[in-house]
């Protein structure tokens, strides 16, 4: 590891890079890069823009993600390491050769930094050439987000009992970015297996001042129900994640 990295969280490097043919296009590189956790404490990283740059000073980005190596959202306990690779295409980017380079960036959520390496390949050798840390606001972890809205659920029981339905098992996935959010669940009959009317799986998403942030909805027919289903239902917003404070659930003919 780069001496460079010494007293940061994270420690960062270039392990290998392999030649090998692929199905999705020929002949290409892998190129596997090594994240350090160096804090005591187990820490959420996001991978992202692995790119190289050739001799004509190109840059081009992954062609895809090796399978195996996806890192691009995750966590790593204190003083462990993970790998992430991808698959640069000697098509697109005419091929990893003496004095290419390398870089991707990473953000450590945890304690609020992002991280862009670049290196270069010298001598077989993949060598760090310069790095830039920048602070950045540090942000709760994706799981304490998504167990904080789990409990801020509201469902209006008395319109599933007048429809004959339950909603149950509700849950929430947040985007890395949390410029996503997700209410999943499952809806069955209460009584029998069909329903009489269509109905309406209703969401809406309010801010701490009890405002309306968004409004979104699913439809369950009749004619296709079984007595059961899942829904998903997604809303998509800058930090919309973050700006819940509230959930409602209900139901509604369609």
């Amino acid at each position: 590891m780069d001496d460079f990295f010494n007293g940061y969280s994270l420690g960062i490097e270039v392990i290998n890079h392999v030649k090998d043919s692929y199905t999705k296009g020929g002949v290409g590189n892998s190129i596997f890069y090594k994240i350090v956790n160096q804090t005591q404490k187990r820490i959420h990283i996001i991978v992202r823009d692995e790119f190289v740059i050739n001799e004509d000073h190109a840059q081009f980005g992954k062609d895809y993600y090796l399978i195996g190596f996806l890192v691009s959202d995750t966590s790593i306990i204190a003083g462990a390491f993970k790998t992430s690779g991808a698959i640069f295409l000697d098509s697109t980017c005419g091929g990893i050769k003496d004095k290419s380079k390398t870089g991707l960036s990473i953000t450590d959520e945890t304690n609020g930094y992002d991280y862009d390496p670049l290196f270069i390949l010298d001598n077989d050798k993949w060598q760090l050439i310069s790095c830039d840390v920048k602070e950045r606001e540090k942000r709760p972890e994706k799981r304490t987000v998504e167990a904080k809205l789990k409990k801020s659920i509201e469902r209006l029981e008395m319109f599933e009992e007048k429809l004959g339905v339950k909603l149950d098992n509700i849950s929430i996935k947040t985007g890395a970015e949390f410029n996503d959010l997700s209410v999943l669940g499952e809806v069955y009959s209460l009584s029998k297996d069909t329903l009489t009317k269509d109905i309406v799986i209703n969401v809406n998403l309010y801010s701490s001042e009890g405002e309306i942030l968004g409004t979104n909805k699913c439809y369950i027919s009749k004619e296709k129900f079984m007595g059961y289903d899942t829904f998903e239902i997604t809303f998509y917003n800058e930090h919309i994640s973050l700006n819940t404070n509230k959930i409602r659930v209900y139901v509604n003919l369609g």
